[in-house]
């Protein structure tokens, strides 16, 4: 039976909203502590160039705003925040401020403790299992047919619209497991923001774009899982990952072994690609390459480094989900261009499920 997502727009734009309103308020309630004194004095700067008024005056106007002017200043303030300790304390005070349907677990099932302790630790997680070769061959075979690419230096894009329609997309987005790890890292049932493939070509020797190391700052708190639709080996451009470096804590170990102690906030600074002629030198053995068939699958807290490795023969296609808390304007924007009235029938059915996919329709 197909699962209909149309919930209309002002159910939608309520529950926009109402995530648009526990962040400013998050937001402003760290602003004000002594800790948050950096955040606060970021945000003044950027209400001064906004002309909007500052101090506690500028979330009591931004309460104010429409939805699409309160998403881009979340959006603003979520690229401003390079502490990490800042960062973590908002994502908390949202993950409790946020309100889902009772129908939602408050915390993941019991049983998926220990996938959600390994990403907790290292920033990763692989997923065995979770993609069969023959799924993954399927919608290899499928986004071949989508001659609909949009062209960024060596990497081809697909629209939105027909990655959603890629056979098993959603039935993998929505897979128990992969909800319940994602749902006890962001401490709050987790919301699908994007889908996307692409293909990475062997044009160029010279790193460009994510095949420079950097962080991703998605959200105040996010993760993305990561499928390879072909067979991956070490010259068809391999995702690249340096496991614990999301971690404040486990950065300053790894620096004060190299002698730099008290760095740390250099390497949790904007998005880190000033630093990525450092990053293998200074990781050592925490930096991993990621290889494998069709259907290779892995969880990854992408604040951690990480990049896609220069193709040197074969184009790599991958698959990937992000799953996050504040649905972004432009991530509702890709979603309005999806056009969905339906999900498939191997959708997920659970209320986590439904939750996760629930702005896949307009």
């Amino acid at each position: 039976m197909q699962q209909s997502l149309n919930r209309g727009h002002g159910s939608r734009r309520q529950d926009v909203l109402s995530i648009y309103g526990a962040a400013l308020d998050a937001v402003r309630e760290l602003a004000r502590d002594p800790a948050g004194e950096v955040l606060r004095v970021a945000i003044d700067k950027f209400a001064a160039g906004a002309v909007l008024p500052v101090g506690d005056a500028f979330f009591e106007t931004a309460l104010t705003l429409k939805a699409a002017h309160q998403g881009e200043i979340l959006w603003q303030i979520n690229k401003m925040m390079d502490k990490p300790a800042l960062r973590t304390r908002l994502a908390d005070r949202l993950a409790e401020t946020v309100c889902s349907p009772k129908a939602l677990p408050s915390e993941p099932p019991p049983s998926y403790a220990a996938d959600a302790d390994i990403f907790a630790r290292d920033g990763f997680l692989g997923l065995s299992g979770l993609v069969s070769e023959g799924e993954a061959r399927g919608m290899l075979a499928y986004l071949k047919t989508c001659t609909a690419l949009t062209r960024q230096e060596t990497v081809l894009h697909h629209e939105p619209r027909d990655v959603a329609r890629a056979p098993h997309a959603f039935r993998i987005a929505t897979d128990e497991r992969l909800l319940a790890v994602a749902h006890g890292h962001l401490g709050v049932a987790p919301t699908i923001l994007q889908m996307d493939a692409w293909w990475s070509l062997p044009e160029s020797e010279t790193p460009m774009g994510a095949q420079i190391f950097h962080r991703d700052r998605d959200d105040f708190r996010a993760c993305k899982l990561f499928v390879y639709l072909s067979d991956v080996t070490a010259d068809d451009g391999p995702h690249i990952f340096v496991r614990g470096s999301h971690r404040e804590d486990m950065v300053q170990d790894i620096l004060a072994k190299n002698g730099r102690s008290g760095a740390a906030a250099v390497f949790f600074a904007r998005n880190g690609r000033h630093l990525a002629g450092a990053i293998e030198s200074v990781f050592g053995g925490a930096v991993r390459e990621i290889t494998g068939p069709p259907g290779t699958s892995f969880l990854e807290n992408t604040y951690g480094f990480h990049r896609g490795k220069v193709p040197k023969t074969g184009s790599r296609c991958v698959f990937q989900v992000l799953y996050g808390v504040v649905p972004y304007a432009h991530s509702l924007e890709r979603w309005s261009g999806v056009d969905l009235a339906f999900l498939p029938s191997d959708c997920g059915d659970s209320p986590l499920a439904r939750h996760a996919a629930r702005f896949a329709a307009p």
